[in-house]
C-alpha cells in the first residue's frame, strides 16, 4: 500500500538569519494547508525559545531537535519528542 502523504520543505540559504517575505508568504501557505507538522529545530533557533514554543502551540506540532540545537529546545518544552 502506498502512502499519501505529500511533504513540503521551506530552506533559508546557509547563513541567512532571517526568512524574506515572499518565504514567509509560502511557509504560511504550506503550514495553513497542512493537517500534520513536525518542527525540526537546531542550532539556528537559538535565541528563539519562546518564539519556538509558541508556534508549536499554535500548530499543535511536535518538536525534534538536532544534536546542537538540544541546549536551545530541549528545556522547558512540552512539546520536545526527541
Amino acid at each position: 500500500m502506498r502512502s499519501n502523504r505529500s511533504r513540503a520543505y521551506i530552506s533559508i540559504k546557509p547563513n541567512q538569519a532571517f526568512a524574506l517575505g515572499d518565504e514567509i508568504e509560502a511557509l504560511a501557505k504550506i503550514l495553513n494547508g497542512s493537517k500534520k507538522t513536525t518542527i525540526l529545530a537546531g542550532a539556528g533557533c537559538a535565541g528563539a525559545h519562546q518564539e519556538l514554543i509558541d508556534l508549536a502551540g499554535k500548530l499543535k506540532s511536535p518538536i525534534v531537535h538536532a544534536l546542537r540545537g538540544k541546549e536551545f529546545v530541549e528545556y522547558d518544552n512540552p512539546f520536545d519528542v526527541a
